[in-house]
């Protein structure tokens, strides 16, 4: 909860959300929490109650989250059985329309002189090793012809930071865009648009695979070596899901070199393994998405 609270972005807000808490696990809660209260202050247990815990990641985790999944009537994880893809795999069938409108309002805040401008999309967290990023970023940029756009997954603190952004920028020799938004929807339209995406975020890399986007996934830190953690929750989703001719990890070293597999005319790796995995992974989903809606009738409906 604390390290959840941390990310609120004030002292003071972090403060509130410790003092609101009703359960120690900051994403999950007993099933029987979620009742409305009786007449004496009580969960009602007379009303009809189902949980749903929905392509969770990262289980097992903490004692109490763990206690809370465990109450749910259905349960599903990302990387453990029972099994089903990322709900994130849902966004394009679900929103084609929204980001496909987004893009283009986009695509004039990027270059409102040369809206159809080819560009690459770049996202990164704070503890990375930025210091390598110029150089390689300005050989992609040279090699691919597209102008550099460094966006942000999120801004919550320890996440992304447009600071740490600009300051690369500042050392690129070839075109460079730094997007400050925040909004979700111009997030995802970003990757939807771009010829590419380099990022350290799982759920970027899982935009970037739903819209059959060339990708690299950087899983070091500073010093250029591996993050077990990272490369891990990045290897579980891509070797569970993902198309098998995709890398899993890249060094920053190594982005154009793992890049160029997956650029020009004739790529010696194309994206129709990737097509064929995305249709399946929504397939699992779906299939997922008819046994909970199921445990749903209309004694649940809101009146």
């Amino acid at each position: 909860m604390k390290r959840a609270s941390g990310m609120l972005g004030s002292p003071e807000l972090a403060a509130l959300a410790q003092a609101s808490k009703i359960y120690e696990c900051a994403y999950s809660v007993p099933k029987a929490m979620l009742l409305p209260l009786n007449d004496n202050g009580e969960p009602d247990v007379n009303v009809k109650n189902v949980a749903i815990a929905n392509s969770i990641g990262g289980y097992p985790g903490l004692d109490v989250c763990n206690a809370a999944v465990e109450t749910a009537d259905y349960k599903v994880f990302r990387d453990a059985d029972s099994l089903v893809p990322d709900c994130a795999v849902m966004v394009k069938e679900l929103f084609r329309d929204e980001v496909s409108l987004t893009l283009k309002e986009v695509r004039s805040e990027l270059f409102p002189e040369d809206e159809n401008r080819k560009y690459i999309a770049v996202q990164f967290k704070r503890r990375f090793n930025a210091k390598l990023l110029p150089e390689e970023l300005d050989r992609v940029a040279r090699e691919t012809n597209c102008t550099i756009v460094l966006f942000a997954a999120g801004t919550a603190p320890g996440h992304d930071w447009f600071e740490g952004y600009r300051n690369v920028a500042s050392k690129m020799k070839e075109p460079i865009v730094v997007y400050e938004t925040e909004n979700v929807w111009k997030t995802v339209a970003t990757i939807a648009g771009a010829e590419a995406v380099f990022s350290t975020s799982l759920h970027v890399r899982i935009m970037a695979f739903i819209f059959l986007k060339p990708r690299v996934t950087w899983c070091t830190l500073e010093s250029d070596k591996w993050d077990a953690a990272v490369s891990g929750k990045h290897a579980s989703f891509i070797n569970l899901w993902e198309a098998p001719d995709m890398r899993a990890c890249a060094a920053v070293s190594t982005t154009w070199t793992t890049m160029s597999q997956y650029w020009g005319e004739t790529p010696a790796i194309t994206q129709n393994q990737t097509e064929v995995y995305y249709e399946e992974a929504v397939h699992q989903y779906m299939t997922s998405f008819g046994k909970w809606g199921a445990l749903l009738d209309d004694s649940n409906k809101i009146n």
